[in-house]
């Protein structure tokens, strides 16, 4: 069993950072190089086994202090989601939003550092925050890029998370360039992706999704048709029906080119 650390002291010897902002849990992130390498007897796992000793208030702040990049334990642990949610166990869920906000130097939050299979994580914390409006906020927070979680990857299981009311507000949000989540979807040829969206919407937001423009005036249907998607373009026509599609549209297409 790992030695137990819970001695006077422990509070000041944790709240020491070197000339990077480090402390030792983060020094000690860096040293275990595998997965799961901080398990029985491992000094990282009997500093954290201690912190469970002390006070949720005293361990939020060993967790949470940031280096000279911003990066908390959490981001740090980001790739080794196993010992992510043994961190995460250490706190109380109303502490959960504040830990998912923080950002690194590249305003990058711990959800947008994490590999599509470990998604897992975001439903696990996500799913423990108790406020409806602090889930949303952290799922569309932007990185230096401008993308939101909604924007990468896992988007099926980012709706399951919120009632259907609540999906517009998950991917409204556009990037650095203006483009929501529909015109990056089109971009990049997803058609799966725009389906999906589309399919999560009450009838009035796919048409608000859909009249967002880029910092070029272009809506994802105009990129679409450029494209020639045309299964994406008759997902998006029977989102909103043809006649909003051509109003839409305006002069920039007729009648007669949207049906071919």
């Amino acid at each position: 069993m790992p030695p137990n650390l819970s001695v006077p002291g422990l509070d000041s010897l944790l709240d020491i950072q070197n000339s990077r902002g480090q402390t030792i849990i983060h020094r000690l992130i860096q040293f275990q190089s595998q997965p799961g390498s901080w398990l029985i007897g491992s000094p990282l796992d009997s500093i954290l086994g201690a912190l469970r000793d002390q006070s949720t208030q005293s361990t939020m702040q060993f967790l949470t202090l940031q280096d000279s990049e911003g990066c908390t334990v959490f981001h740090l642990l980001a790739k080794r989601v196993p010992d992510l949610l043994k961190a995460l166990d250490l706190v109380f869920d109303g502490d959960i939003h504040t830990i998912l906000s923080l950002k690194n130097s590249l305003d990058c939050t711990v959800l947008h550092l994490l590999d599509y299979s470990d998604l897992h994580f975001v439903q696990a914390a996500v799913e423990r925050i108790p406020d409806v409006q602090q889930k949303i906020s952290i799922v569309t927070q932007q990185d230096h890029t401008g993308l939101t979680q909604g924007h990468y990857k896992g988007l099926n299981m980012i709706f399951q998370l919120f009632e259907k009311e609540n999906r517009y507000k998950l991917v409204q949000d556009k990037n650095h360039d203006g483009q929501s989540l529909l015109h990056m979807a089109v971009i990049a040829k997803h058609e799966s992706i725009i389906k999906l969206t589309l399919d999560q919407l009450e009838p009035n937001r796919k048409l608000n999704l859909l009249t967002i423009t880029d910092k070029r005036g272009r809506t994802a249907i105009h990129l679409a048709i450029a494209k020639d998607l045309k299964s994406a373009i008759k997902y998006m026509c029977q989102a909103i029906g043809r006649k909003e599609m051509l109003k839409l549209l305006g002069n920039d297409f007729s009648e007669e080119e949207l049906s071919n």
